[in-house]
């Protein structure tokens, strides 16, 4: 049995050490889709219990959910305000747009009703410090794998030290600048998104023959046997309304390690099955999350990802090859 930490030394037992390597041993896999190179196994189940999560995609746009600078801004940090009735989930990986500068969300957080919570993010945009509008809005795509992958990483490495979560803003800086070079877009405040403004309506028009499948939860992103990215939510409502944003970006996962052999994973090639496996057979550290459930950071054979776990499900799990 593998604990995880609250602090310091402090032991903390989550129910995810039994419960999430059961949970995931019970998910099927479905007949693939193919774009290209990328190779999309679906993830199902059979129906979900409890209620779809609230997305802060979706919580935005109804008006629930207010993304704000912390105080006079704080590069690492920005403040959620849920002000419905229900908790909003705010994925890993959600760009958030405006604000001083763009962000993407260093953790994957449940926000409670009526509550603000603190939540990590990184800068996406270094080149701008000036109020563009009081409140983020929901950027149309999620970021990619390969920067994903990083901060995974380093968040976990915070999480089993005790930490809070936490990135290395100069590595994300450095692979956007890298991303900028490669994908010849020219951005005066180096901001990421720039990239997917550019490229992102192509990889959402290969991707419209992509059909959410009954009781889908997630999916397996396989680029040649390599693990692009596993993701999957407690929900098939939740994981309909994610696909939107992160099928483009997965397709755009694949066209970059396709371009450039350096951010191509070196590890070898798995079946979907068997990369589900060693997820599931991954070690799990755990603690109590920023909002709602425990935050689970996860480490197994050739396979490294996070999971935000709630009333014995995942609310959001993503793994990458390592």
């Amino acid at each position: 049995m593998i604990f995880g930490k609250r602090s310091g030394t402090e032991a903390y037992y989550s129910p995810a050490t039994s419960g999430l390597p059961e949970w995931l041993l019970r998910l099927g896999l479905a007949d693939p889709h193919r774009i290209g190179n990328l190779v999309l196994v679906p993830l199902v189940n059979g129906p979900a219990p409890g209620e779809p999560y609230l997305t802060q995609h979706v919580a935005t746009q109804r008006g629930v959910l207010e993304l704000l600078e912390q105080g006079a801004g704080s590069v690492p940090h920005v403040e959620a305000c849920n002000h419905g009735g229900a908790p909003i989930l705010i994925l890993e990986g959600d760009i958030l747009i405006g604000a001083k500068q763009n962000r993407v969300v260093a953790r994957s957080v449940l926000i409670p009703a009526g509550k603000r919570l603190s939540i990590p993010v990184g800068c996406i945009e270094r080149g701008r410090w000036d109020q563009t509008s009081a409140p983020f809005v929901a950027g149309d795509f999620s970021a990619e794998s390969s920067l994903r992958y990083a901060t995974v990483m380093e968040t976990n490495a915070a999480l089993v030290g005790g930490d809070a979560p936490r990135l290395n803003q100069a590595r994300l800086w450095s692979q956007i600048d890298r991303k900028l070079h490669l994908s010849e877009v020219d951005s005066s405040s180096s901001s990421y998104y720039a990239i997917l403004k550019k490229h992102g309506p192509s990889a959402r028009r290969a991707s419209v023959e992509y059909v959410v499948g009954e009781n889908q939860l997630g999916v397996v992103a396989l680029w040649y046997d390599t693990l692009l990215g596993l993701e999957l939510v407690g929900h098939p409502e939740t994981w309909k309304e994610v696909a939107q944003r992160l099928i483009p970006s997965l397709v755009l996962a694949a066209e970059a390690a396709e371009q450039d052999a350096a951010s191509r994973p070196a590890t070898h090639a798995r079946p979907a099955g068997e990369w589900l496996a060693a997820i599931a057979a991954a070690r799990i550290d755990a603690r109590p999350a920023i909002g709602l459930g425990d935050d689970v950071a996860l480490t197994g054979a050739g396979a490294v990802g996070s999971c935000l776990w709630h009333e014995g499900r995942p609310a959001h799990l993503v793994a990458f090859a390592s």
